[in-house]
């Protein structure tokens, strides 16, 4: 445990998870939304109330609810990332997310103070300049603060991805015959579906559709090529599977 002592707040992350259930700072599915533009604020207030009682010289003054104000996360946009488009995304649908505000007590990242809550993505904002980088900013709805506390890689460990792993891949070399039939079949687990699969020919992307998990080689022409498939999921997570050597020759 890192010892008690203020510090600055200027090593932040900013992360989004998938389980609305989750109550845990250190728990599984999340994924760090990369180059954070500006430091996210965190304020909650009560409105008061003022209580006029006419049987004494002074009135009195109570608090209601507590509420959470509107945040803001600010990125240097990367088009094509997937976090980020992933972003992009959830701000144009309805869809509840759950994040973690950590400010870190240096550099190394493995012990600070972390906000997780649930929220909706209510709106977003796309500027840029000749002198500025291009950024997206969106407004985070706090609907409930789930914890609030210190989150302690050090002790806990660093697991807070739920791993998208192959489970079924591609040989290394395939042989056949024209006229043959062979199926290159992949199959993955854990991650966040839904999955997309994206089938490369000789390192060229082809249009095989991206919810294919097989591929049938018939009346393949003689020849060699390469196959490889790269399988994504909800949070950008990918793995590539093992390159297939396919070498066709004459019946």
């Amino acid at each position: 445990m890192k010892s008690n002592d203020i510090f600055t707040g200027g090593n932040i992350s900013v992360a989004i998870g998938t389980d609305l259930t989750n109550t845990n700072i250190n728990g599984l599915g999340f994924v760090d939304i990369p180059s954070i533009n500006a430091f996210p604020e965190i304020s909650a207030s009560r409105n008061s109330i003022k209580v006029v009682d006419y049987s004494s010289t002074e009135n009195r003054t109570l608090v209601g609810r507590r509420s959470y104000g509107d945040t803001s996360i600010a990125i240097n946009y990367i088009p094509g990332n997937p976090i980020h488009e992933r972003m992009i995304a959830l701000a144009g649908g309805t869809s509840r997310i759950q994040m973690r505000i950590t400010y870190w007590v240096d550099e190394d990242k493995d012990y600070g103070v972390s906000f997780l809550f649930n929220g909706y993505l209510s709106s977003d904002a796309f500027s840029g300049g000749e002198e500025a980088t291009v950024t997206q900013t969106f407004t985070i709805a706090i609907d409930k603060m789930v914890a609030r506390g210190i989150l302690d890689l050090t002790s806990q460990g660093s697991g807070t991805i739920n791993p998208l792993t192959i489970t079924t891949d591609f040989p290394a070399v395939i042989n056949m015959k024209e006229g043959d039939q062979v199926d290159l079949e992949i199959a993955v687990s854990g991650g966040y579906p839904p999955y997309s699969y994206r089938w490369y020919k000789d390192g060229q992307l082809t249009a095989i559709d991206s919810s294919a998990t097989s591929l049938a080689l018939f009346d393949a022409p003689v020849g060699t090529h390469l196959r490889k498939v790269v399988v994504s999921d909800a949070m950008g997570q990918t793995v590539t599977s093992t390159e297939c050597t396919v070498t066709v020759t004459a019946a």
